[in-house]
């Protein structure tokens, strides 16, 4: 196809810091997908309102080949190279552990890998990309296609995990989308399914505004001291607090991050059957030791195969993934900025919004 400035559009000719950059485009949206580093979504830019939802670490993304960490952390690498945005977690989710022979780092093998790519569908109607990756220490081939049509802020994404090995192998397969400020401040709320939420139970932090064994129907939770905390409103920056907690129970895979002041808001939908758990991760200015060391204002709503952190943990509470020799699993999810509402009541595959 001809090169073009309007309509849908779609390239792998970009580059940043080194790194192979393909880039999705419409009238609503610009989505930038970082191929060299996990096909990390590290752009997504809704166009009406000027908002960019993505949250970014402090120190950003390294450029490519030139950053080695001073020693090898016993939960890998992913922290050190972790610049923010969207991450495909998969083959184990969260903390470091050994399952079936295999030890993982922090968030398994994929984020961290190179992903192979081409381009299936580039009209004015409609562009689609596929990624590949094919993981290292367990035998999967990942691959994911992300979709944007004229006239849509929606990214439609398909994405299937296959097991190549003559064997049964467990996994852990979940979505990381961070957000962050300046979009996120104390006039967003969320918005989703009636859902149960226990906090982790390696929790609570120093900075936790919870209870050891916290449990309760969404959104309401007890905290410290017997307060009520409302996990539908994020604090304002002097909270200092850091927390991971579990939903589960939605019968519906949906969510909305919405500011009720400027109107404008992210929202996800998912194939519920296979992130039936969905982890809240949040930082409010807390997490004061390495490596965000009290300086990040971020949460991510992250649609998960199971729980708690770390495949081990799922494969001992039944909630892991079991791939039979050679077989697929396959999903979707779909990601929408919008504006003009301050609720969010469902979201559907296509991309609607209610």
């Amino acid at each position: 196809m001809p090169e073009r400035n309007w309509g849908c559009r779609i390239s792998l000719d970009h580059a940043y810091k080194g790194y192979r950059l393909a880039v999705l485009e419409n009238d609503e949206l610009r989505v930038s997908v970082l191929l060299d580093k996990g096909a990390d979504i590290v752009e997504f830019q809704h166009k009406p309102s000027g908002t960019d939802f993505s949250w970014w670490t402090p120190w950003g993304l390294h450029p490519r080949g030139t950053t080695l960490p001073s020693s090898a952390l016993k939960e890998g690498f992913f922290g050190d190279y972790y610049e923010g945005g969207w991450q495909e977690i998969f083959p184990s989710g969260g903390v470091p552990n050994t399952h079936q022979g295999t030890e993982f780092g922090l968030h398994g093998e994929a984020s961290l890998q190179p992903w192979e790519a081409r381009i299936v569908d580039d009209s004015v109607r409609g562009v689609c990309l596929e990624a590949t990756v094919t993981t290292y220490r367990t035998p999967f081939r990942l691959t994911r296609r992300m979709s944007l049509v004229r006239g849509s802020a929606a990214l439609r994404i398909e994405t299937r995990a296959e097991n190549l090995s003559p064997v049964a192998v467990d996994a852990q397969w979940g979505q990381h989308p961070a957000l962050g400020a300046p979009f996120l401040n104390e006039h967003c709320r969320v918005d989703l399914p009636k859902a149960r939420c226990v906090l982790h139970p390696g929790e609570p932090g120093p900075d936790s505004r919870f209870e050891k064994g916290a449990a309760g129907e969404w959104p309401k939770l007890r905290g410290k001291g017997g307060r009520s905390v409302d996990l539908s409103r994020f604090p304002g920056p002097g909270e200092r607090s850091s927390d991971l907690l579990y939903l589960s129970g939605m019968k519906q895979g949906w969510y909305g991050v919405t500011d009720v002041k400027r109107r404008v808001g992210f929202a996800l939908a998912w194939d519920i059957k296979l992130w039936p758990y969905l982890w809240y991760w949040q930082v409010y200015h807390g997490a004061r030791k390495a490596p965000f060391w009290g300086r990040t204002y971020n949460a991510a709503l992250e649609p998960f195969s199971g729980w708690p952190s770390g495949l081990a943990n799922a494969a001992a509470n039944g909630t892991a993934l079991r791939f039979a020799p050679g077989e697929v699993k396959r999903g979707w999810i779909t990601a929408v900025g919008h504006s003009g509402r301050a609720r969010v009541a469902g979201v559907g595959r296509d991309g609607s919004v209610r």
